[in-house]
């Protein structure tokens, strides 16, 4: 664990770290996309859209995310 409460890379602890942040950024985004006002935002939409490349996310990253909560979205 490093001095700041973080695990460090590699750590076996940092797979549980990202996991409990994934969850966390997937909670927020659901919520922000149920909202009435914030899902039409210019903002949330381009950030749900721009491809994996760009980010330099990884096969679990906001790209995946995106993907899933547009599915979620969609009628």
């Amino acid at each position: 664990m490093g001095a700041l409460g973080i695990p460090l890379p590699g750590s076996p602890e940092d797979v549980d770290y990202i996991e409990h942040r994934r969850r966390g950024l997937e909670r927020f985004l659901k919520r922000v996309a149920r909202h009435p006002i914030l899902s039409a935002s210019k903002l949330f939409i381009r950030f749900l859209e721009v491809p994996q490349a760009v980010r330099g996310a990884g096969p679990t990253g906001p790209h995946r995310l995106g993907r899933r909560l547009t599915a979620w979205l969609s009628p």
